[in-house]
């Protein structure tokens, strides 16, 4: 164990001041030492009066690190003399470890780096940890704890603890720290808007300065990028700030229906770059699937953008149908960014990042070299469902673990949408019950519950690719999730598959009607491909009278093999049972 006689006080001055009076007469460094002894002349300041010194340590980097709690009165003579003899220092540690994982096998505490003060593991409090200056000197800056262990295969440090308290001498105190969870992944970007309950930017509230770096500040150590939509109403300023917080930031411009205010964004956001404050210009976001402009007149905004800011990569955002059907509008642009919402095309939030990931490679097959960001996705927690899409905290939290472990195994740069919840959007028509709730924070700055665990590194396995094996080893199966009822006009059949790779296997469905048993869709289309997540869907009302088929049959084939077309025969070929993995048949009354 480290004496105290091995620690260096970094720093120490005097500070005089008469009795009751706040002003600092004058104030000098001393050499500390367990006693010191300061001698000087004040006496054309102090004549006939009484003064005072308080005492103060500090570190290198100019922090109070001791205190004395009094004045020390010292008569008021031509030279004074004060011994301060340093007491000794006690204090006792209560220790709160809050949401420590099993994984954690280790709690430090360590005094300023330097000194190991104890080995602890607790999944409660921990009392009793007391220390006196026979190893400290208050000299020294700040108690650390630490806490260790093996967390998804790797040795890391989980949390610590990063402040310094001071500590007043002569006294047993306790100190309460609760341990803090160190921030172990960073999102690559997020989707931030800053406004506060209240504020609404279609009623042109403008954002002042310290409100963006309040609510950037918030965010920051969580994403590396941020993208904002609008370049003025102090959004102007967001590219400055984002910087000084060591954040890039992919400004937007809000291009609308009115060329004027247009004019004023992509103004706005040429002067921002020109003074070095973007990182990647956005000219607007979804205009083209609003309808606002035409393809030609934002070709000729990002080409004004290019000729005034040479060398800021510039781009658009549109949802991905969108874009992947304007290769001219992807020529003009530096990067492509493109939007995808499965809750917004109906999907369940269990196969929704697996359509994610195949929408993206139906623009990867036409972007050419240029990189693709994936520019908006998230999940709303609250508001009504969209077909199988259902809001919900759980789904919510559930599609944005699976989408980060998604985009960080496939190297798929994106932002999150979206920082906070936005109550100006229940006054939006086209989302007024969803649209406050796509936030990670509450508008109150408070991280939602059990998003926590995509920051501490956590990641789900392989379910989007289609090429690992659905819910493990096992004995393959295949099952219907969704059976239309009898005399149904809709015919419309779902099913799921388990314990085999997705892409490497097909459905043949068929159905008994009258008798006899038809292939289903159409003859000359007999197979129905199962998506990335496993699940398949497909009609079996194609037409005559299908609606009032007594059986549904589903055959899980390997890709490879063909199945047989089937026109009213009594029976199915028996070659279909032999080739199939596996099948499933479900009888209609």
């Amino acid at each position: 164990m480290t004496k105290k006689n091995d620690i260096v006080v970094r720093k120490a001055f005097i500070r005089l001041a008469a009795p009751g009076e706040s002003d600092i007469i004058d104030s000098f460094d001393v050499d500390l030492n367990v006693t010191n002894i300061i001698s000087k002349s004040y006496s054309d300041l102090f004549a006939n009066k009484r003064w005072s010194i308080q005492f103060t340590c500090r570190d290198t980097a100019d922090s109070i690190i001791y205190q004395a709690d009094t004045f020390v009165l010292i008569p008021a003579e031509n030279t004074a003399s004060v011994n301060m003899s340093v007491a000794p220092i006690y204090f006792q540690l209560r220790l709160t470890c809050a949401d420590i994982p099993d994984s954690v096998s280790q709690l430090t505490v360590w005094w300023n780096d330097l000194i190991l003060l104890d080995t602890l593991f607790s999944k409660g409090t921990i009392d009793s940890v007391s220390v006196s200056n026979d190893y400290l000197s208050p000299g020294l800056g700040a108690l650390k704890v630490t806490a260790s262990g093996t967390l998804w295969g790797k040795d890391s440090i989980l949390y610590e603890t990063d402040t310094a308290f001071t500590i007043q001498p002569g006294v047993s105190a306790a100190i309460d720290l609760i341990l803090k969870k160190t921030i172990l992944y960073r999102l690559t970007g997020l989707c931030f808007s800053p406004y506060l309950n209240g504020q609404n930017p279609d009623n042109q509230d403008v954002v002042s300065e310290q409100q963006l770096r309040e609510r950037m500040v918030k965010i920051a150590p969580f994403t590396t990028w941020i993208r904002t939509f609008g370049s003025t109403l102090g959004m102007e300023k967001a590219g400055k700030i984002a910087h000084e917080l060591g954040l890039k930031i992919a400004m937007g411009a809000w291009i609308g229906d009115d060329d004027q205010t247009n004019q004023r964004e992509i103004d706005s956001l040429k002067k921002a770059a020109l003074n070095g404050e973007v990182d990647i210009a956005v000219i607007g976001n979804e205009m083209i699937s609003r309808g606002d402009i035409s393809e030609s007149a934002l070709i000729n905004y990002i080409s004004q953008f290019k000729t005034a800011a040479q060398g800021i990569p510039v781009t658009t955002v549109d949802i991905y149908t969108e874009i992947r059907t304007r290769p001219t509008l992807i020529d003009a642009c530096d990067l492509i960014m493109v939007n995808i919402y499965p809750f917004w095309e109906s999907k369940s939030v269990d196969c929704a990042v697996s359509d994610v990931y195949q929408a993206y490679q139906t623009v990867v097959a036409v972007a050419g070299e240029k990189t693709i960001w994936l520019s908006e996705t998230g999940w709303p927690d609250a508001g009504d469902p969209r077909g199988d899409a259902i809001p919900s905290p759980e789904n919510a939290q559930y599609f944005f673990l699976n989408f980060v472990s998604m985009a960080r195994e496939e190297g798929i740069p994106y932002f999150y949408f979206e920082t906070y919840d936005e109550e100006w959007k229940a006054n939006s028509e086209v989302e007024p019950d969803v649209g406050p709730h796509w936030g990670l924070w509450y508008n109150d700055l408070t991280l939602k519950p059990g998003l926590r665990r995509v920051f501490d590194n956590m990641i789900m396995s392989d379910n989007w690719s289609g090429t690992g094996v659905i819910d493990g080893p096992g004995t393959p199966e295949i099952y219907f999730t969704e059976v239309p009822p009898y005399g149904d006009g809709t015919g419309l059949v779902k099913g799921a598959i388990s314990h085999v790779i997705p892409v490497d296997n097909a459905v043949a469905i068929y159905i008994k009607v009258g008798g006899g048993w038809w292939t289903k869709p159409y003859f000359n289309n007999p197979i129905t491909l199962i998506n990335n997540c496993g699940r398949f869907q497909n009609r079996t009302v194609t037409g005559g009278s299908d609606q009032n088929a007594t059986n549904i049959s589903v055959f899980l084939i390997p890709k490879t093999y063909t199945p047989p077309q089937v026109g009213g025969a009594s029976s199915l070929p028996q070659e279909l049972f032999d080739s199939a993995v596996v099948w499933k048949d479900t009888l209609r009354v």
